[in-house]
């Protein structure tokens, strides 16, 4: 049997996630859609989805109108 290494994941990975959690879990629990948060942030809804993908990071600037929007804390989004 072979073994497989699995390497850990970097504090990158690991805030992509975390954002990536964030950013799904704060849009379900207001009952919206990607298109709807979009919207509220002025951006367009792909770049959104991307976000919630984990293939783009949002920047600081944005995770603080994403916070604003949903007015919680910016700390909500740093592990």
């Amino acid at each position: 049997m072979k073994m497989v290494y699995h390497p850990r994941p970097t504090q990158e990975e690991k805030f992509r996630l975390h954002v990536r959690k964030t950013l799904i879990e704060l849009r379900e629990k207001h009952g919206l859609r990607q298109h709807e948060v979009a919207q509220g942030l002025h951006i367009d809804r792909s770049t959104y989805s991307y976000y919630e993908l984990g293939s783009t990071m949002p920047s600081l600037y944005m995770i603080h109108k994403i916070a604003c929007f949903y007015d919680c804390p910016v700390c909500k989004f740093f592990p």
